[in-house]
């Protein structure tokens, strides 16, 4: 049966999508040929929980006139109804003749019946398929007693204490028998009894002992309970019955500890005033105390500076350093040594270490200045008084010269412009120039009889003026005219798609890389090709004002289109001065040629705009729907059919089969059928696939796909922002403070735990400790973590675990810290050859011998 529209014939954009044909039989007539499909449900039996069900199955021709190799049916469509239910699916066959949908299980007991077809809108088969839904096996109904643990504070100064809780909720459906809880104190008082009776708990019951523990002495303690220690009790769960509580407790104590200081190479003239940082690693606010400086200019002593600090806060708060100056700005070249004593001269503060109170730092100045660099390109140009630089023409030859150092210069500065052929001309000009000013130097001259030879500039020939560098002083080019037809920035007409009986406008970038300028430059356009009686001159295009190009070339266009006459290969020629006008460096680069092919060829196109989904921003489990739009740009293919298919996370998600194909210039969006969701949250990809069985020839192969991406719910993300530690070179048994700072830039609340490893001598990760966190969206938070040092070069491993829930990523949950790496500090004066030796000098701290300092 054909369907037709528009039978009295209206006007239409397109005349060839107004009809549809399909086949049907009339009476009792044996259709050779037809379609075997099968069909089978996975899971066979299921429970009746919620959850999903698949159906797959193939479909194969048979009875074809011709036997063929590949008998699969791709591309068909399967419809499918549930007899049952009479909920109805549909999907589509892939290349290989394979289909499988999963579909939302029927949650009533019961055998339920499919029947299903597989068409290609030509032929049909049809199948069926069963399943069976029975009920889930019940649970027996027991009590699950949980435990729980919460306290004010885990970081506690002694003396000090904390408070909180031991709580056991029934958690189950049944009541729990009376039980008691057993309890292990490594410290602090009082010290709780051995075991705490737990009365029998309703299901939601909780049992709540309250618990404050005073701490005098330093050091690390835990408490842990478990109820229904004896495993006495049938539960429905039985790992969530214990849990522990660390304590960290700390001595009263400060400790002031360099931070920084002025470090590297600088410019004198770009130093005003010295800088230092001093951290407090103690439990303590430090109080008032003085710092002072000691200065040496090239190993000898200068002054000593004395600065007071307020206060400095403890190690418990994000913000335990204090940043200052000193009233001392370094003048004249050389090293700077700063020695930075915390707590000096008076000790005022009473510190845990007093050996860490003093750093050494270095800064070496070397002088400011100027710095003539030559501006290449068409700051450096020649120009004629006549414009065809004609022999015996007055030219002016123009420069551009740039000071890029930090010092100002004013003075007389000596220019050469010397030619290749031996003439050369010098003058001294009168300049001021700031840094990063410019000045614009000229002179005049004859053309000289010798065509085509090579201008330098060379500023400050005689090394005269002292300068950063002598290496950008020179700028080189030839007097003479250089053209060349190039590509154009951005797409050429070459690179696009074309049909036949479709125009194009040719057109080419053209340079000129010499010093010479051209008032006119004409460019031939010309073609050759299939339907073509041997070269077709399409004419010229002319570039006025051609100067130097320094970016991207000016362009010029045929002055007609070419329509391609036929299906084949062209060839393009594009010729500068053909005529040769002008006397070029080089000849032999004037000539373009590019070959286009004109097809007729269609080119299926799917851009990440034109994938729709219908949210963006889905919860976990929310489903979404999405329509998809292609486009045809090359030749109409309106008799074509091909698959569109859609996955999600690289996952099949749906196929549409079959889409039809265009005429040129036309698009079309399809609705992909059924609803997407996921339960992970976070980026997920939708990626579209146009005429995936690649059925159709297309002119470009290569733009049928397209991506676009949408989140799922919110998460959180916890993140190391700041490990570091009190000492970075300490000994074994060395009280060593890890401090630390987590974050969490997501947007949920999460909990979770900070573990601590060192890497021994073997290479095995060695748990230091572990610290329990909360922390709410967009929020961070300081710890620290104690350690006896029980190896003084190794690595500390810091990681976050056991997250509440899930997170953005987990790639920054894990972070390290060296100690004990050898630090060598270097301090080097300038040498110059014929004159003074320079110098170097180390200091070396950690690492472990054997080293030698050698000097």
């Amino acid at each position: 049966m054909q369907v037709s529209i528009d039978y009295t014939g209206v006007a239409e954009s397109n005349e060839l999508d107004n009809t549809a044909v399909r086949p049907f039989i009339n009476g009792p007539y044996n259709l050779p040929g037809g379609i075997i499909a099968t069909g089978d449900v996975s899971p066979s039996v299921a429970y009746a929980v919620y959850g999903f069900n698949t159906l797959y199955g193939t479909a194969h021709y048979t009875g074809t006139a011709v036997p063929l190799p590949d008998s699969s049916v791709a591309g068909a469509t399967v419809s499918f109804t549930i007899v049952e239910t009479g909920a109805s699916y549909s999907t589509y066959t892939n290349s290989s003749g394979h289909y499988a949908l999963s579909f939302p299980r029927p949650l009533i007991p019961g055998t339920y019946h499919i029947q299903g077809s597989v068409t290609d809108y030509t032929l049909t088969g049809n199948f069926t398929a069963q399943f069976d839904v029975i009920l889930p096996p019940v649970p027996p109904c027991l009590p699950d007693l949980q435990m729980q643990m919460q306290f004010s504070a885990a970081n506690i100064l002694v003396g000090n204490s904390t408070t909180g809780f031991i709580e056991i909720k029934n958690v189950g459906c049944a009541t729990s028998p009376a039980t008691d809880i057993s309890v292990a104190q490594t410290g602090g008082s009082p010290s709780l009894p051995a075991t705490i009776s737990v009365p029998s708990l309703a299901p939601n019951a909780t049992f709540t002992y309250p618990v404050t523990l005073s701490f005098n002495t330093f050091g690390q303690y835990s408490l842990c309970a478990q109820v229904d220690g004896a495993n006495l009790i049938q539960e429905s769960y039985e790992m969530n019955n214990a849990q522990c509580a660390q304590f960290n407790v700390y001595a009263n104590f400060v400790d002031l500890v360099p931070g920084g200081g002025p470090s590297g190479t600088s410019y004198d003239c770009g130093v005003n005033g010295v800088s230092f940082r001093v951290y407090n690693t103690g439990t303590l606010s430090s109080g008032p105390f003085d710092v002072e400086v000691e200065v040496y200019h090239n190993a000898v002593y200068q002054t000593t500076l004395t600065h007071s600090i307020t206060n400095i806060l403890s190690a418990f708060s994000q913000y335990n350093y204090t940043d200052f100056s000193v009233p001392f700005t370094p003048s004249g070249t050389g090293n700077y040594t700063f020695v930075l004593k915390c707590d000096a001269p008076l000790n005022q503060v009473s510190e845990s270490l007093e050996s860490n109170n003093q750093a050494t730092y270095g800064l070496n100045l070397i002088p400011c200045l100027p710095n003539f660099a030559a501006n290449g390109c068409e700051t450096f140009d020649v120009e004629s008084d006549s414009g065809d630089y004609s022999s015996g023409d007055s030219l002016t030859i123009k420069g551009l010269i740039s000071n890029t150092g930090n010092l100002a210069y004013t003075g007389n500065l000596e220019v050469t412009f010397a030619l290749s052929g031996g003439a050369s001309f010098t003058q001294s000009y009168a300049v001021s120039l700031l840094p990063n000013a410019s000045v614009q130097v000229t002179k005049r001259i004859l053309m000289p009889a010798l065509a085509n030879q090579e201008l330098t500039m060379f500023i400050d020939p005689n090394d005269q003026i002292a300068e950063m560098t002598n290496g950008d002083n020179t700028v080189s080019n030839f007097m003479c005219w250089d053209f060349q037809p190039v590509p154009l920035c951005g797409i050429n007409f070459w690179q696009l798609p074309h049909l036949i009986n479709q125009s194009v406008y040719p057109s080419i970038g053209i340079t000129n890389s010499r010093l010479f300028d051209a008032d006119s430059v004409k460019v031939k356009f010309e073609v050759s090709g299939p339907g073509i009686p041997g070269t077709i001159n399409l004419g010229y295009g002319t570039l006025t004002n051609m100067e130097q190009t320094c970016g991207c070339p000016p362009g010029v266009s045929a002055p007609v289109n070419f329509v391609f006459p036929q299906i084949g290969t062209y060839t393009f020629t594009m010729t500068v001065d053909g005529n040769q006008v002008f006397d070029e460096c080089n000849e032999n680069n004037n000539v373009f040629s590019v070959q286009v092919t004109a097809s007729n060829l269609p080119d299926m196109r799917i851009l990440s705009q034109y994938i729709n989904p219908s949210m963006l921003n889905p919860q976990p489990g929310q489903g979404i729907t999405m329509d998809v739009t292609y486009e045809n740009i090359g030749a109409g293919n309106v008799n074509d059919q091909m698959r569109l298919n859609i996955l999600v996370d690289n996952q099949p998600f749906a196929t549409v089969n079959p889409v039809a194909g265009l005429v040129s210039g036309d698009n079309t969006t399809v609705s992909i059928p059924g609803t997407f969701s996921s339960l992970i949250p976070g980026v997920h990809i939708i990626r579209a696939i146009i005429d995936a069985d690649q059925v159709v020839t297309e002119s470009n192969e290569m733009n049928n796909e397209a991506t676009r991406a949408f989140v799922v719910g919110e998460s959180a993300n916890l993140y190391f922002q700041q490990l570091t530690a009190s000492n970075l070179t300490p000994s074994v048994n060395d009280n060593l403070t890890i401090q630390y700072r987590v974050g969490n830039n997501g947007d949920l609340a999460c909990d979770a735990d900070v573990q601590f490893f060192y890497v021994d001598n073997n290479l095995d990760t060695v748990f230091i400790g572990d610290t329990h966190i909360s922390l709410n969206p967009n929020d961070s938070i300081n710890l620290s973590q104690t350690w006896i040092v029980a190896d003084r070069k190794t690595t500390l491993v810091a990681r976050i675990v056991n997250s509440s829930i899930l997170e953005a990523t987990y790639v920054d949950n894990e972070n390290y810290l060296t100690l004990g790496a050898m630090q060598v500090n270097l301090i080097s004066t300038v040498g110059c050859t014929g004159g003074n030796n320079g110098t170097l000098s180390a200091n070396i701290l950690g690492g472990i011998a054997v080293y030698f300092n050698l000097e």
